[in-house]
């Protein structure tokens, strides 16, 4: 029997490796999304335009943003780690460790939105629209950063220059999330009128965002990931995918 070239081998894997990954993303990240908006419009849903005190509305921001971030981290959590197991050994703690660290962020967004952002969720005083935005800025930048370190702990001994993870995924989802806001704040509100402002948060908001997030994060980091595994020694990958190439 005839086999290709090793680099030739080495393409289709990486390939393989990236459409499993995208396909991953784009479940995991939707479907956690429209958990996490309905968890998210059914805990804050009441107290829209009741609750003006700062403190108040930043004590039910933060476990409001909590609860649905750490959902939808442990969504996006699983559904990558059921494709990364195949590659890495010892990444049992992807999940706990993704989860954490889109909960911490949540805590993050949470302050900051009970503080400045008012304006536009209904909850709290109204400092302006730029308060909003600013809140919005920096709890995106700790949703960035936050659970891709928590990820690159759980990776960084077994996978050659892990660095690049933290730098290319938390560009990627900057990026994704850029992407995401215009798509379904702008083209889906104001242009075509599917959703209304008052749809966020919720669950059919919140699904558009995960697909968009989903798809464009899990193409640009499915290129970093076969990157870096293609560099990372043999021993530190996982014997369940690799079996039939060796067997072959």
């Amino acid at each position: 029997m005839v086999h290709g070239s090793p680099g030739a081998e080495r393409t289709r894997s990486g390939r393989d490796l990236w459409l499993r990954w995208v396909l991953a993303n784009l479940a995991g990240f939707a479907v956690g999304g429209a958990i996490a908006g309905e968890i998210a419009r059914a805990m804050g849903q009441s107290h829209y335009g009741v609750v003006t005190s700062t403190l108040d509305a930043a004590l039910i921001a933060t476990r409001t943003a909590g609860v649905a971030l750490a959902v939808w981290g442990a969504a996006a959590g699983a559904a990558q780690w059921f494709v990364i197991r195949v590659e890495l050994k010892g990444v049992r703690w992807w999940i706990p460790a993704t989860c954490a660290g889109w909960a911490l962020a949540g805590v993050v967004a949470g302050i900051l939105s009970g503080f400045m952002g008012g304006t536009v969720t209904g909850i709290g005083r109204d400092v302006g629209v730029w308060g909003f935005v600013i809140a919005a800025v920096v709890g995106t930048l700790a949703l960035s950063v936050l659970p891709i370190t928590f990820q690159w702990m759980v990776i960084r001994r077994q996978v050659d220059r892990a660095w690049r993870w933290l730098v290319g995924a938390a560009g990627a989802f900057l990026v994704a999330t850029a992407a995401a806001a215009g798509v379904v704040r702008w083209f889906l509100v104001s242009v075509i009128g599917l959703l209304r402002p008052e749809d966020f948060p919720s669950a059919k908001a919140w699904v558009f965002f995960g697909t968009v997030v989903g798809l464009l994060y899990g193409a640009m980091t499915g290129v970093v990931l076969a990157r870096l595994l293609d560099r990372t020694t043999p021993t530190s990958r996982s014997d369940e995918g690799h079996e039939e190439l060796e067997e072959g």
